[in-house]
């Protein structure tokens, strides 16, 4: 089943090497292959060099498409990571 959602950036930096790294470690465990779109860019949600090209700032949305039989419960962890603003605030 694929899925698909918009989130927005809501912490002060956006998507900076930390917030990266917090994304890839949430997305890991589940079994789903996941990509990320901003500014006409898609990379793999689980790539950190590719989630800091994106260059996302804050206020920004992002898509974030899956695939996979937890994808549903990865979406759920992503989004209270991103109301969180990723513990940063």
């Amino acid at each position: 089943m694929k899925h698909s959602q918009k989130f927005e950036l809501k912490n002060l930096k956006g998507i900076h090497a930390r917030v990266a790294a917090k994304i890839v470690k949430t997305a890991e465990p589940f079994e789903v292959v996941a990509t990320i779109s901003y500014n006409n860019m898609t990379v793999p949600l689980l790539s950190i060099m590719g989630l800091m090209l994106l260059s996302a700032r804050k206020g920004a949305i992002v898509l974030i498409e899956g695939t996979g039989p937890q994808v549903q419960e990865l979406f759920q962890h992503l989004n209270d990571l991103f109301d969180c603003k990723f513990d940063e605030e």
